[in-house]
This record gives structure tokens, C-alpha cells and sequence, in this order.
């Protein structure tokens, strides 16, 4: 287990109770280490996420992995305002749904984001990813980062796009090499498979998996049999050799996960998963796949079809903090009235 740094973590409430974190404009934020029967009330009076029901957000919540969680209980004169699970990264947080459920932050009344992000003391990192509308703005929000993302709609000859970018001569020599291999949809076991040899192969420095993997093993377990979660798997008989997971996002394919085995990779199965998951996609009408962004061999994949944003929500200072701020800058510019201006030499 990897060791978690502390510094600059939000105040620890006795474990299983409420503790008191402070208050913003009348919201008033308490921190459970555990699940508290008063989140469920609070559950029960907000809207659910499409993607992320409040039974899904709860295990997402309450899951256990190699980093630490909390959830946040946010109301107004008494009343639940938001419920805001999050998970360790780093020196900050994250909500748990980050990277692993499209279009999804935490459960919040309509109109109260921006209100609630800006009422913790807390670093927050969120990612604005396959939301409806652009991101929110805020003075709180910094390092904001924005990112083309790609799709490629698989309906008609989606495959001249390949040849336009030269791909397409990869693609089919792929397709030759691996035509032992059999394709094949929600294999028994095969979403925990490739989750599980993706966690341990992109695991970060200290861990012994990504930290995120458990979550995105709850995710496929809950959606999969309820058709949005799919892993699709290249077999050599009944032998995996390479799988992608994939979520189903609106009428998009998302690829969320790939693994190979390292004796395949001579086949360019890599290439020839990808181009699967295109076949398998149109096969099934939807409208097109997402390849994400943020990697330059995903152009010849797809053209830009999005944005995904990224932001810090950074802590509000305390007013000792401003007042010392504001005397400082006070000085420097007095001073500046007083000291004779520089010569050159």
C-alpha cells in the first residue's frame, strides 16, 4: 500500500461522524471518512447523474483502493445541496469519477456547481470531460488547460478518413497479421482482465496500480450488464491476446482501457484493437468512436470533434492571508515612492 502525504489534507473528523469544515455565502460543508446514513438522505432529495446513479455513486464513494477517500456533505440552512465523494491525487483531490465516468462530476442542485466548488478549503482537481456545455468560470479556477479530443462518426465509409491520414496501409497489414484472432463482445471476465493488466502496467511511481483502477472495476461491473460497459477481446482460441473496454456515452463509443500481451505485439494488435472497436461500433449503429486526446497518433485515428478542459479549483484564503497581502502590496508600492529610480551600469 502506498503511503499517503497528508500535508495540506482537509481537517479528519472523528471516523464515521460529521465534522465541521466552515461555511461560504450559507453553505456549510461536513467531511465523513466513511459512509453516514446521512449522505443517503441526502442522496434521496438531489438529481441523479445520467451516467453515474446514486447507487453506482455510492459504491464509487465507499470503494476502497490504494488511495484515501472522503465524501463531502454540502447544505444550505439545513438543506442538501451536493454530495461530493472524493479520492486522493496527490497534494489535492479529485472527485472519484474523474477519468472513469464521462459527463459526470458528483450529485449537486441545479444551478449550485460554481457555489459549491468554490466553498471548499481544498485544492479540487476537476476534469470537464464529455460535459453538455462549456466549462464553468470562476477566479478560484486556475491552470485551466483545454484539450482537442477526436471522434470519428463510423457511419458510411468512415475508413477514408484512414486513408486520407495513411493509415489505412497499417490498418490492413494489421488486419492481415492478426487474422488467426477471433473478436469477441463481454467475454466473461475479460472487462476485470484488461482493467486489471492496464492498472498494473500504467501504475504511477510508488503504486502497484493506478490508482483509479478498483473504481473503474465498479464502473464496468455495474454498466456491462446494463449495456454501456463492453470489453472486446482478440483471442487466440480461447486464450486472451489483446482487449479494449469501451463505454457507451450518448450514441459515442468512448475507449476507456487497452491491453496487449507483450508476445502479440509483433501482430500490431494494438493497431488491430483499435480498428476493432471502429468495425464493432458501426456494426452496432452507434454514431461514432471518441479516441480521447491529448496524444499525436490519435490524429491519424480521428479528426478533432471536441474540447476537454481541466482546472484547479484552488483554496479560498483566509482573510489574515488577504490582509497580509494587501499590507504587503501597500508597502512595496510605497516604497516605491520613496526609493530613487535605478541607473544603468
Amino acid at each position: 500500500m502506498h503511503e499517503i502525504d497528508t500535508r495540506g489534507a482537509a481537517p479528519r473528523p472523528t471516523p464515521g461522524r460529521p465534522g465541521r469544515l466552515g461555511t461560504l455565502r450559507r453553505l456549510r460543508i461536513d467531511w465523513f471518512d466513511r459512509w453516514h446514513p446521512d449522505l443517503d438522505a441526502a442522496l434521496a432529495t438531489l438529481p441523479e447523474m445520467p451516467m453515474c446513479p446514486h447507487e453506482l455513486y455510492r459504491d464509487l464513494v465507499t470503494n476502497r483502493g490504494p488511495v484515501e477517500k472522503r465524501a463531502a456533505l454540502v447544505t444550505s440552512g439545513g438543506d442538501p445541496v451536493a454530495v461530493v465523494g472524493v479520492r486522493r491525487d496527490g497534494q489535492r483531490w479529485t472527485p472519484v469519477t474523474t477519468w472513469i465516468v464521462p459527463g459526470s462530476l458528483f450529485p449537486v442542485r441545479d444551478g449550485m456547481l460554481v457555489p459549491v466548488l468554490t466553498a471548499f478549503d481544498v485544492p479540487l482537481f476537476v476534469v470537464w470531460w464529455r460535459q453538455s456545455e462549456a466549462p464553468p468560470e470562476s477566479d478560484r479556477f486556475t491552470r485551466l488547460e483545454g484539450v482537442e479530443t477526436r471522434r470519428l462518426s463510423v457511419q458510411g465509409n468512415y475508413e477514408a478518413f484512414w486513408k486520407e491520414t495513411r493509415l489505412w496501409r497499417r490498418i490492413a497489414d494489421a488486419r492481415r497479421k492478426c487474422q488467426s484472432l477471433t473478436v469477441a463482445v463481454n467475454v466473461p471476465g475479460a472487462a476485470e482482465w484488461t482493467l486489471m493488466n492496464w492498472g498494473r502496467k500504467w501504475a504511477p511511481e510508488g503504486f502497484d496500480e493506478v490508482p483509479d483502477m478498483r473504481d473503474r472495476l465498479v464502473v464496468a461491473r455495474y454498466w456491462e450488464p446494463r449495456g454501456r460497459h463492453f470489453a472486446l477481446s482478440l483471442l487466440d482460441g480461447d486464450k486472451p491476446a489483446g482487449a479494449a473496454v469501451m463505454f457507451v456515452h450518448g450514441d459515442h463509443v468512448i475507449g476507456l482501457a487497452y491491453h496487449r500481451e507483450p508476445a502479440y505485439e509483433k501482430y500490431s494488435i494494438g493497431t488491430r484493437l483499435i480498428d476493432a472497436v471502429h468495425q464493432w461500433a458501426a456494426s452496432e449503429g452507434y454514431e461514432a468512436v471518441d479516441v480521447g486526446g491529448g496524444d499525436r497518433y490519435k490524429e491519424q485515428w480521428a479528426p478533432v470533434g471536441g474540447m476537454r478542459w481541466q482546472f484547479v479549483v484552488a483554496p479560498k484564503r483566509s482573510l489574515v492571508s488577504r490582509a497580509r497581502s494587501a499590507a504587503w502590496r501597500r508597502l512595496r508600492k510605497a516604497v516605491g515612492h520613496v526609493l530613487p529610480a535605478k541607473t544603468a551600469g
